[in-house]
């Protein structure tokens, strides 16, 4: 086992699980959120990894993920059904920075799921269908009208775990919103989005393959 959690490759062997490593910027709310999904995976051959990273520049977090990706040590092959996700926010990056990382990304087969201005626009969506910009403050007191007290690092998966469909279909309307007009989905302007659905809907897909229905 190394530093990431992920046991060591071992040549000429087959993959006995595929992994979907997230590398996150926040280093609790995001990582808390998606391994919760685990439960999701059960039985279906996939594990959901957070490894920790110490970066949270948006071109920092997808050199780490190329990083883990080519180590010699770590269990993580795309050819071998692995996924990669690089999750951060817009925050205060700028568009030649958002737009770096992405095309890096892109580049080593790494996916980007960004949210605008940050990841707690997904938490909302499962509640309220928006198209209105939003500071991070803003956001914060919003989700209280639906989460009571809402602070970050809070366990909140069981309270939208029955809103997912909800949450995913808003998503996608606001990158509708955003493309008509002309607005790319990986800069400022596109205030406010969010692209892990993307994410959400894979595991979904995962799940339902597996035969779970719950």
């Amino acid at each position: 086992m190394n530093r990431y959690g992920l046991k060591k490759r071992q040549r000429n062997t087959k993959k006995d699980v595929r992994f979907i490593i997230i590398i996150c910027e926040g280093e609790c709310t995001e990582p808390i959120y998606f391994k919760r999904f685990n439960s999701e995976l059960r039985f279906s051959g996939v594990s959901i990894k957070t490894p920790p990273v110490p970066e949270t520049n948006p071109v920092q977090l997808v050199r780490a993920a190329i990083h883990l990706k080519n180590r010699r040590d770590c269990r993580i092959s795309l050819k071998e059904g692995d996924e990669i996700y690089c999750v951060y926010d817009v925050d205060d990056n700028t568009d030649k920075d958002l737009n770096i990382a992405f095309d890096l990304a892109k580049k080593n087969g790494i996916k980007v799921l960004l949210s605008n201005p940050c990841f707690e626009i997904w938490f909302l969506l499962h509640f309220l269908q928006v198209n209105t910009a939003y500071y991070r403050e803003e956001l914060f007191e919003k989700i209280k009208d639906y989460i009571a007290d809402y602070e970050k690092s809070q366990e909140v998966y069981h309270l939208l775990r029955d809103r997912q469909q909800t949450a995913i279909d808003n998503a996608k309307n606001l990158n509708i919103f955003h493309e008509e007009r002309g607005i790319s989905l990986y800069c400022r302007a596109s205030n406010p989005s969010t692209q892990v659905f993307e994410l959400v809907e894979y595991i979904q897909s995962i799940s339902k393959s597996s035969g779970r229905t719950s």
